[in-house]
């Protein structure tokens, strides 16, 4: 009976276990390092979040690392060299194994120099929201959907634009009626989902569209919420039974503020439970996910009658606790982003005062859910709602993108370089009027792109520059010979203008190589591509003359056609007709030295490129953008 009752409650604990689920992890920013360059060496990528589990996976654009289990919130993974040979974006997810378990959202680590924030502007429709980025169609492109509305609110619909990869798009396909909506894998099956918001005059709904992994999608299931109006949806595994769930705030029905948190919990198929009630009392809705506190359950950070924000604590049900003590930041707080800034692994806060404070905040985090606020940073321009975190700019820390303010029709965005500590630099200008923007690589040249609510935002360069078919970037000649290369210049995202390009050698010493363009200036538009030709020359070596063109013969030749009359003279005075005839013979003979010497002469001699590899350095210039490329030529 005993050894019974011991294998009872062995069986009973088994199950118990076994009944568990582990949660769908969720990643905070940033990844350290947040960018690297390109041919570096192999490496350890830190992955910092919630609900990390013994057995979790560091994905590399969908290929599993070797991963190290640090904690619940933190995983080490070795990064291969080969992995960061060349200019490209990774994306990064962790995923957790059965049961339970799932794949996180995407955070991106470009792999690429530093960068210089210059961006060229692509019309690509009209949205109301930010886009919603993601690969819709599993062709490795990053495609974006985005939400807009043709007259009222009433009648809101999204478009998709499936990205080429080369940071055009192809035509927008579809119209769903959503105006908020939130993308992630609500079914398992590895493929984007979508949960959105309609509404009328009198109330909203929430629908679910299942993707078909194509850019299209299932028709909506529907989710009945019992509010007037929403904010964003938020898509989060609250919890933690490895199932999304979708987190909705509003105002209540009859009511005037948004004092309502409605989590309605996943059942992994698409589907939801009915919505669970959590009343707040926050005016302006839910804005962020995340654990704040460090007890791994996931909180929440709502922003409060456009002045202050509120940190709610999740009990890890589903349910939350009433809000803090409110962080006042002053009128028109109307926006905030989380991540660890100052490299504590604490995640902090930055929120946004639009007109007329024109500030952002930086809120350090304590790691216990309360945060120390700075004093605020003007940014020297009007800015609005849009607020986007990420390393802009490849130097290893996070950046703030602030969108432009709409209700002052401002024309410029601003990127806030970070320091890594906490503060920031001053603000680099953009011109664009975007309202909302979300960071991504579209061209996957390595440098972070923006989606916004009026088009695309290309960084770095609006064509690229690439060797001819059938052409090496390294040639070997000897002095006197040249080598040719094959450039072709291709223009991204239909760009049409001028492209400039100029060519340098590298060493600069006595008689190096000299390089030539063909054409050096031309225009692109479209698709079409150019091809250049790329000449380096070299300067072979030269001997001098033969002995009578040296000095020493010239010399000799003009002391005696000068002294020969002299002597002579003297001698004729004194034997007039002896000497005649042998003056006349020294004299033509002199004067035949004269003429052998200073006839005929050669140049003198030169000297030929040195031996050794020089690097042409190719750039082209298009406006205010550039992009480079370097050729190898070595001379034996």
């Amino acid at each position: 009976m005993k050894f019974s009752a011991v294998g009872l409650c062995f069986l009973l604990a088994s199950t118990i276990l076994l009944a568990q689920s582990n949660p769908v992890p969720f990643l905070n920013q940033p990844l350290v390092p947040s960018a690297v360059a390109p041919g570096g060496s192999t490496f350890t990528l830190t992955v910092n979040g919630t609900g990390f589990v013994p057995g979790s996976t560091v994905n590399w654009s969908g290929a599993g690392l070797a991963t190290n289990f640090v904690s619940s919130s933190q995983l080490t993974a070795r990064v291969p060299a080969t992995n960061i040979a060349s200019t490209s974006t990774a994306w990064i997810t962790v995923s957790n194994p059965t049961p339970g378990g799932g794949t996180s959202s995407v955070l991106f680590l470009p792999i690429s120099n530093p960068t210089g924030l210059q961006f060229t502007s692509f019309p690509e429709g009209v949205a109301l929201q930010a886009p919603v980025l993601a690969d819709y169609n599993g062709d490795g492109n990053l495609d974006f959907a985005a939400p807009s509305c043709m007259g009222s609110f009433g009648s809101c619909s999204f478009s998709m634009f499936l990205g080429n990869g080369d940071g055009s798009f192809q035509s927008p396909g579809g119209l769903w009626g959503f105006l908020f909506f939130s993308a992630g894998d609500l079914n398992g099956d590895g493929k984007p989902d979508l949960v959105g918001a309609t509404c009328n005059t009198v109330a909203c709904n929430a629908s679910t569209l299942i993707g078909n992994g194509d850019g299209t999608f299932s028709s909506g299931i529907g989710v009945a919420i019992p509010v007037a109006w929403f904010s964003p949806l938020k898509l989060a595994d609250v919890n933690g039974d490895g199932k999304l769930d979708v987190l909705a705030s509003g105002n209540d029905i009859g009511g005037p503020e948004f004092e309502t948190i409605y989590t309605c919990l996943g059942n992994g198929d698409g589907t939801t439970q009915s919505c669970i009630a959590s009343d707040v009392n926050v005016s302006s809705g839910v804005k962020l996910v995340g654990d704040f506190n460090g007890d791994g359950k996931l909180d929440l950070i709502a922003n409060d009658y456009a002045t202050q924000i509120v940190f709610i604590q999740g009990n890890g049900d589903g349910t939350f606790q009433p809000p803090s003590t409110p962080y006042v930041l002053g009128v028109n707080t109307r926006d905030v982003v989380a991540a660890d800034i100052n490299a504590d692994g604490i995640l902090d806060l930055i929120t946004v005062q639009t007109a007329p404070a024109n500030t952002y905040t930086v809120l350090l985090g304590n790691g216990d859910g309360t945060f120390s606020a700075q004093a605020p940073v003007p940014v020297g321009g009007a800015i609005g709602t849009g607020t986007t975190i990420s390393d802009m700019n490849a130097d290893g820390t996070l950046d703030l993108v602030l969108a432009a303010d709409s209700t002052n029709n401002s024309q410029t965005i601003f990127i806030v370089p970070g320091n890594g500590d906490g503060t920031f630099q001053n603000a680099v200008q953009v011109a664009s009027n975007a309202n909302y923007t979300s960071a991504g690589d579209f061209n996957n040249d390595g440098q972070m792109d923006l989606a916004t609510n009026v088009g695309v935002l290309i960084q770095g360069s609006n064509f690229g520059i690439a060797l001819a078919s059938g052409s090496s970037s390294s040639q070997t000649i000897k002095a006197g010979q040249s080598a040719t290369f094959g450039l072709s210049i291709t223009p991204l995202a239909g760009l049409s203008g001028t492209v400039n390009l100029t060519c340098a050698v590298t060493p600069m010493v006595s008689a190096a190589p000299t390089c030539s363009l063909s054409p050096s200036s031309f225009q692109i538009s479209g698709t079409s591509a150019q091809s250049v030709t790329v000449t380096v020359g070299t300067t072979a070596a030269t001997t001098g003359g033969t002995w009578p063109n040296t000095a020493l013969p010239r010399t000799i030749g003009l002391v005696l056609w000068t002294a020969t009359p002299l002597g002579l003279m003297g001698l004729w005075i004194r034997n007039r007709k002896r000497l005649t005839r042998f003056a006349l013979i020294a004299m033509m003979f002199a004067l035949s030295l004269c003429v052998a010497c200073s006839g005929g002469s050669s140049p003198p001699p030169t000297q030929g490129t040195p031996a050794g590899t020089y690097t042409a350095t190719v750039t082209g210039t298009s406006g205010s953008l550039n992009h480079t490329t370097t050729l190898t030529v070595v001379v034996q």
